[in-house]
């Protein structure tokens, strides 16, 4: 079997229990495996072996641009797509078994993308301040105060929110392009427990949104001027509003601010103070459990599995867990 006829096959026997990035992300951390069989012109599967397998660990490794999280995400796809080969018997039996995936540490494991509580609430104040129930305002804060996904975020309409109740809806919408991550799993009731995030999103909705309709008729909460927000818009307003210079007035990294090539639109990700959106998700995520709401609670509204909270981001020491269940006893 060809590698890539084999990352196909394997690709398409996921649809059917992925959402379509999880799909897109399994395509692109395999590509990494189909271009090094290139490169080192292994044509069939079947050339596999331990130390192949280790020569492309090495090849991820010295080719840069890797950290410990994306190899480890990467190995562990790989891990599953060679044990897919092998009930397949395109491979030899117990192959996927001689792999060593490198571990990470959970700060690792959450790294530079967790933003912190005093940094995040520092942004919500100025943007409170200077830009009142404007899109990015609502956008981060939004990702804030409820932990969710950037997906959920730009899937909102104006129909979901509840404003005299003070809660959000997520609903799985694929056949009007916004499907929810796990699917029907994702859809849930989320409350919105700031007041003034409550008085900002309808001040945003009756002041400030833009009177538009997305190409399937529905009024999405976070529209452009065009139709929904898309994902990169999302990013792009995660990008602008955390940098320093915007909030605090100064850069921590030397640059002057009216030179500084990252306060352009195209470069602002490449700003050494930027982060991804999910680093919102993670601090939220951090935060309420370093404000002892309970575990289920936190994996509930965050829509993730309590496995995944204790593996990712509980950090806490045995120690200062048992101090905090003391509380309760």
């Amino acid at each position: 079997m060809d590698p890539q006829e084999a990352v196909d096959e394997y690709i398409e026997s996921r649809r059917h229990e992925s959402a379509a990035s999880t799909l897109q992300n399994y395509s692109y951390r395999l590509a990494r495996f189909t271009e090094f069989c290139a490169r080192a012109e292994i044509e069939e599967l079947s050339e596999l072996n331990g130390r192949v397998i280790e020569k492309y660990k090495q090849d991820r490794v010295e080719r840069g641009g890797v950290n410990s999280v994306t190899l480890e995400q990467q190995l562990r796809t790989f891990r599953h797509f060679i044990k897919w080969c092998e009930s397949n018997e395109f491979v030899e039996e117990g192959l996927a078994g001689k792999m060593m995936i490198p571990g990470t540490t959970p700060v690792e494991r959450v790294r530079n993308d967790a933003i912190g509580g005093d940094r995040a609430r520092e942004i919500v104040e100025h943007m409170r301040k200077f830009e009142y129930a404007t899109r990015r305002h609502i956008v981060f804060e939004l990702l804030w105060e409820t932990g969710m996904r950037t997906g959920a975020l730009r899937s909102l309409d104006v129909r979901d929110w509840r404003a005299n109740e003070g809660y959000l809806e997520l609903h799985h919408r694929p056949k009007t392009d916004t499907p929810l991550k796990l699917k029907e799993r994702g859809e849930r009731n989320i409350t919105v427990s700031d007041d003034e995030l409550i008085q900002a999103i309808n001040d945003w909705i009756h002041q400030k949104r833009p009177d538009v309709k997305d190409s399937f008729g529905r009024k999405p909460l976070l529209p452009t001027r065009e139709g929904r927000v898309s994902k990169n818009t999302v990013r792009h307003d995660v990008y602008t509003v955390v940098q320093p210079c915007r909030y605090r007035g100064k850069c921590p990294h030397d640059e002057e601010i009216s030179e500084c090539k990252f306060r352009k639109h195209a470069k602002r990700s490449k700003c050494p103070s930027s982060i991804y959106p999910h680093a919102i998700r993670s601090g939220a995520v951090s935060e309420h459990l370093n404000q002892d709401v309970p575990k289920e609670i936190v994996a509930e509204r965050a829509n993730m599995s309590q496995e995944t909270l204790d593996r990712h981001y509980d950090e806490r020491t045995r120690e200062e867990k048992r101090k905090r269940r003391e509380e309760y006893l």
